[in-house]
C-alpha cells in the first residue's frame, strides 16, 4: 500500500501533493487503530510493525528523493512509537455546508 501512494511522475507537484496528504492520511489511520483499545493484540502487532516500516520507507523517501514530507511523517511516527499514550493525532476539518463543487451537476 505505502509504495503505491509514493508513486509520482517526476515534476509532478500535483500528484506530490495529493500522495502526500494520502500518506498522512494512511500513517494517522494505523496510529489511529494502534491507539483504539478494542484492537486486538496480533493486529495491533502488525500494524506496529507495518507503521516501523512505513518510517524506514518515509526517511529514506526523504533522503533519496529531497521530499522533507517523507521525513516528517518518519518523525511523526517516531513521536508516537516513543511515545504513543501522550501522542495525539491532528483533528480532521469539517466539510462546510452545501454540496462540493461540481456535485450538483446532472451528467
Amino acid at each position: 500500500v505505502w509504495s503505491s501512494l509514493s508513486q509520482t511522475g517526476a515534476g509532478d507537484n500535483y500528484a506530490l501533493a495529493l500522495n502526500s496528504q494520502s500518506q498522512a492520511l494512511y500513517v494517522n489511520q494505523v496510529i489511529s487503530a494502534l491507539k483504539d483499545q478494542k484492537t486486538f493484540p496480533a493486529v495491533a502487532a502488525i500494524l506496529l510493525d507495518h507503521l516501523k516500516d512505513i518510517q524506514s520507507a518515509a526517511g529514506l523517501q526523504d533522503l533519496e528523493n529531497g521530499n522533507s514530507f517523507g521525513g516528517y511523517l518518519a518523525r511523526e511516527i517516531q513521536l508516537f512509537i516513543s511515545q504513543p499514550a501522550e501522542y495525539t493525532l491532528p483533528t480532521r476539518t469539517s466539510m462546510p455546508p452545501g454540496s462540493p463543487i461540481g456535485c450538483d451537476s446532472a451528467f
